[in-house]
């Protein structure tokens, strides 16, 4: 006796797993492009996104900033 509905099933499962895995290939693909693309831009390595604005008025200990005074309201002239 042959057994029809085992194999049905077992196909079934084999083409969900084939379909995943082509559709994760595909996504692998597309990120793998998408970091030699950001590589071409900015150079090798990992480079930030976002940076912190920093503000001219916060306090720094640095000697390059020592001379530097910031009055709230008034330019630097």
């Amino acid at each position: 006796m042959l057994r029809i509905t085992n194999t049905n099933k077992t196909m079934k499962r084999h083409k969900r797993k084939r379909a995943k895995k082509a559709t994760m290939d595909i996504i692998k693909a597309v990120r793998r492009g998408n970091r030699e693309a950001e590589q071409d831009l900015f150079g090798p390595g990992f480079r930030s996104g976002r940076s912190i604005h920093r503000s001219k008025k916060t306090y720094t200990r640095k000697t390059k900033h020592k001379g530097r005074s910031y009055t709230v309201g008034q330019e630097e002239s």
